[in-house]
């Protein structure tokens, strides 16, 4: 993961170094197809990676090939889904969601333009409908499992941290497919509180800041990334007033700038125990 993050070489920005890093790692993974990612660590790398790729093919605003039945369903053939699982299905329909809209924006014949934009208005609410399906499974789990209680997270830091890391995917999934239906809308549409947008960036925002905190460790730092750059994408499309979204771009900022230096930190700790265990060795 060093040159996803690395920013140093040929004057690159973290950005297009995470957008190399994951359009290489989909070409690895659709070269060797669906039937390759079946069961052990194909499988199971194949899962946690399809976060990233999904939020990568977002902010790139193009479709993404793992949103088709066929990457949907075969690499599950022995393996059943889990939660998390199913939530990315729907994250990976939204890099199409995304791009659907700017093809509509784009559109200059106005006959169909509002033909693509009452599809995508359709388009959306059925993604609303999956993620409500999710949301309702979560909580039977949640009821049935002692592993939500608060003072479990003591016990546990590592399974605290996976529990945000995936309420974070549903936020951010929230947060773009609700932004593209507010939008599509426009402002007279009388849309349902719940499909604010600014709430869902308001608690992803939340989850980002405990992802960033030390206990949650290299982990949290390299899911918080991403995370943060798709939030302040669709914070700064302007889906709410300008105050409320100053206010939050400057938090995202803050945690951006915490990022940097949070893995700086790590960086240089792990070379000083590096350095530590040669000059032990040595001796």
């Amino acid at each position: 993961m060093f040159e996803a993050f690395s920013q140093q070489s040929s004057g690159h920005t973290g950005n297009q170094s995470h957008d190399w890093h994951h359009t290489g790692e989909l070409a690895l993974f659709t070269a060797r197809t669906p039937e390759a990612h079946i069961d052990g660590d194909a499988h199971h790398i194949f899962c946690d990676e399809r976060v990233d790729m999904a939020l990568s093919a977002v902010l790139r605003r193009r479709q993404l090939v793992l949103s088709t039945p066929e990457w949907k369903s075969v690499p599950w053939q022995r393996i059943p889904k889990n939660l998390k699982d199913i939530l990315v299905d729907v994250l990976v329909d939204m890099p199409r969601l995304v791009e659907d809209f700017d093809n509509m924006q784009q559109c200059t014949e106005e006959s169909k333009k509002e033909t693509l934009r009452l599809a995508l208005i359709q388009k959306c609410w059925e993604h609303d409908g999956q993620l409500s399906a999710w949301f309702g499974l979560l909580r039977q789990v949640a009821n049935a499992s002692n592993t939500s209680r608060p003072e479990s997270r003591a016990k546990d830091v590592v399974t605290y941290v996976a529990q945000v890391h995936g309420m974070s995917l549903f936020w951010a999934t929230s947060l773009i497919l609700y932004s593209i239906l507010w939008m599509a809308s426009g402002p007279q549409a009388d849309l349902p509180n719940r499909t604010d947008p600014m709430q869902h960036a308001h608690r992803l925002v939340q989850a980002v800041a405990i992802l960033l905190q030390p206990n949650a460790g290299l982990y949290g730092q390299q899911s918080a990334w991403l995370l943060l750059e798709v939030c302040r994408h669709f914070v700064t499309a302007g889906i709410t007033s300008t105050h409320e979204s100053e206010m939050l771009l400057e938090t995202l900022e803050r945690l951006k700038d915490g990022l940097g230096n949070g893995l700086t930190r790590m960086l240089n700790t792990n070379l000083v125990d590096q350095n530590v265990a040669i000059e032990v060795t040595s001796t």
